[in-house]
């Protein structure tokens, strides 16, 4: 996670020390104030930043019913702080991308692929970006995570629903999910 943060922190940390040092006390004095409100500037995009990624998806699960996912986000520490789920319960269905028009926010982002098998359009990208219900409503799915069945995966949030028959299930011992929830 602070490799996210990288392109903000050392910009951050070189006006810190200009400040400390103010080699521009003689010949610039506007430049004390211009690298406060820079300070103040990369604090914010940092704080947006920290803002999107909240919403990083670390597992997905497929309940039995075949109609439900369980999903499960990374940020679990700061989750826990502000009380928030570690987990919530999406019926497929709600899943499905919104509607954009001239009236509507464009969606943003490398999107989701909405079939399989896709083609990535930008493979350097770190996640794909899942709308949901409407255009402020997004999980963050990484691109190069092990996802045991990227078919069903991208079936399930195209909100088409999942057919579960004893061939194709597998099961879930939860003693080993629930010894890595709190980490």
């Amino acid at each position: 996670m602070p490799l996210f943060y990288s392109k903000y922190i050392v910009p951050f940390c070189v006006f810190a020390n200009l400040i400390a040092n103010n080699p521009f006390y003689t010949t610039f004095p506007a430049a004390l104030p211009l690298m406060f409100y820079a300070e103040i500037w990369l604090l914010r995009k940092m704080y947006l930043l920290k803002k999107h990624y909240r919403h990083i998806v670390s597992e997905v699960y497929l309940l039995k019913d075949g109609e439900t996912l369980e999903i499960v986000y990374m940020n679990k520490f700061w989750r826990k702080l502000k009380n928030d789920d570690l987990a919530n319960l999406y019926y497929i269905p709600t899943l499905v991308t919104p509607q954009t028009d001239e009236n509507t926010k464009p969606l943003t982002g490398d999107l989701f692929p909405e079939e399989y098998p896709y083609s990535d359009i930008n493979p350097t990208g770190y996640a794909w970006t899942k709308y949901y219900r409407n255009p402020n409503s997004y999980f963050l799915l990484p691109k190069y995570a092990n996802y045991v069945d990227y078919e069903l995966l991208v079936a399930a949030f195209s909100g088409k629903m999942i057919e579960l028959t004893k061939q194709n299930t597998v099961e879930i011992d939860h003693d080993k999910k629930e010894r890595y929830e709190f980490l």
